[in-house]
């Protein structure tokens, strides 16, 4: 099969896959009055589903899968998913998206399952600003969690922070402490004025920009070429300790002009950018005797409408609750 490339060259390599739409935290940002957990009115793919799906997209290219939520660690199969994504013969690399509060459990179970890495969301090391900004008092077992990940080598780590004015922008040199304590790759993403949080932006945005030049209190730091890894992230590196910072904002000429992911929702819909509008549902066709030509197809297809660049300037809509987890 010939590989999935865009109407501008860029070659789709990387999937990331919505698992379910639940989160039980309600970051003020993202998801404050998200879906619920409902075991009753579930619609997301099962395992056996998913890994139909991905084998046909391992044969068109794609090398590397993100696991991601609302919270992918709500959904019980998970290493059962992960299991079968990683036997499909073409996927490299499989990793996760997650606030981290179950990691002390199944960090284990989910690296035996063959997850290479996880991405951890969390914005404040202070138990009573987590509790403030999730909904649950429950910051000490994240960091279990977090050493629990580490134990298990789904390393290297990223740590995700939403930089907030008024909130958390006097935990800098914490967060480059511990980071450089526990050897994980920190990260900032900048809150977008979309949706839920055009009100929390207003009063609470905090450039890069002014971060980056706080960094400078904190050691002498060099500019590095973004590896494969490391996603949209313009990276830092601090040269007393090679701490690694990246800064990842989803305006910037970076977020889009090397792109190589597609979005799979938790229904079986394919989006072709991760803030765009066009969706394809592919889960109609698995029942079909031709699905797999049928699949390839509509994705081809699908494909064609992949735009330059996204339109998040233009964007009016309550899309953020992945804008945690939009780097590699």
């Amino acid at each position: 099969m010939q590989p999935l490339v865009d109407p501008f060259e860029r070659r789709i390599r990387y999937l990331r896959v919505s698992v379910t739409p639940y989160c039980n935290f309600r970051c003020s940002y993202c998801q404050p009055e998200g879906p619920v957990l409902d075991e009753h009115h579930r619609e997301e793919l099962s395992p056996l589903e998913l890994e139909k799906i991905l084998s046909l997209f391992a044969r068109l290219g794609v090398e590397k899968v993100r696991l991601t939520g609302g919270e992918p660690t709500l959904r019980k199969d998970l290493e059962e998913m992960v299991r079968r994504i990683t036997s499909i013969p073409g996927i490299r690399e499989v990793t996760l998206s997650t606030h981290g509060l179950y990691l002390d459990e199944r960090s284990a179970s989910l690296a035996e399952a063959g997850l290479s890495r996880i991405n951890v969301s969390l914005d404040t090391l202070r138990p009573e600003r987590f509790a403030r900004i999730s909904g649950r008092d429950e910051l000490p077992r994240v960091l279990r969690g977090i050493t629990a990940a580490q134990k298990a080598g789904l390393t290297p780590i990223k740590l995700n922070v939403v930089p907030l004015r008024g909130f958390n922008e006097d935990e800098l040199g914490d967060f480059l402490e511990y980071s450089a304590r526990e050897n994980l790759h920190l990260r900032f993403i900048a809150l977008m004025q979309l949706g839920v949080a055009k009100e929390l932006y207003r009063k609470s945005h905090l450039s890069l920009e002014e971060l980056q030049e706080r960094l400078s209190s904190f050691g002498d730091w060099e500019e590095q070429r973004r590896g494969e890894s490391d996603g949209p992230a313009r990276l830092l590196r601090r040269r007393s300790d090679g701490l690694r910072v990246g800064l990842i904002d989803p305006l910037s000429k970076n977020f889009c002009q090397d792109c190589n992911r597609l979005r799979l929702t938790h229904r079986g819909e394919v989006r072709n950018c991760l803030f765009g509008e066009g969706i394809v549902a592919l889960r109609p066709l698995l029942q079909r005797p031709d699905w797999e030509s049928a699949l390839e197809e509509l994705l081809r297809k699908t494909l064609l409408q992949k735009p330059e660049k996204h339109r998040l300037e233009h964007c009016d809509d309550g899309g953020l609750y992945s804008l945690a987890k939009v780097g590699g």
